[in-house]
């Protein structure tokens, strides 16, 4: 689920077809579509960072040539053009693939309401007009919930 400047990623979520298929590496990448290649605050957790743009007979080259291939018939690692393939083509994969998307989807929503939830109820809160189980009751969440919002914005 993204927005006009970011896009909402659950890193398990994200990593949960490879290690549920076993996977023996992880290779995760990701692109800033302004342009700007420059890591931001939130890229400095990272461990390594690769340039995309190489495009030379490298193996760097290669796999960047494989990342962004659409047809697994024109990338070079046999590995890699296997799992593609398996992932688009067998009944299975795209079963798999289609699932792990749905419930990032679904993680990204339900994380979406709650923070709007929170949000509402912390606006009702500062606003005084409200008792704790007129939000509770209002945002269908529990008193403890509105009792712990508040105890956190008053800190």
């Amino acid at each position: 689920m993204g927005s006009i400047n970011a896009s909402l990623v659950i890193p398990r979520e994200v990593f949960k077809s490879s290690i549920l298929a076993n996977a023996s590496a992880i290779i995760g990448l990701h692109n800033h579509p302004s342009g700007n290649v420059e890591p931001s605050k939130e890229d400095i957790s990272h461990i390594i960072y690769v340039n995309s743009q190489i495009k030379d007979e490298s193996a760097l080259g290669k796999l960047m040539h494989d990342f962004y291939c659409t047809d697994p018939k024109d990338m070079n690692y046999k590995i890699l053009a296997e799992r593609v393939r398996y992932f688009k083509e067998d009944e299975k994969g795209v079963a798999t693939m289609c699932k792990a998307m749905e419930d990032m989807r679904n993680e990204a929503a339900r994380e979406a309401t709650k923070a709007k939830t929170v949000s509402i109820a912390r606006r009702m809160l500062k606003s005084g007009k409200y008792t704790y189980e007129d939000i509770a009751d209002i945002l269908e969440i529990s008193v403890d919930e509105v009792k712990a919002l508040d105890e956190s914005q008053s800190a």
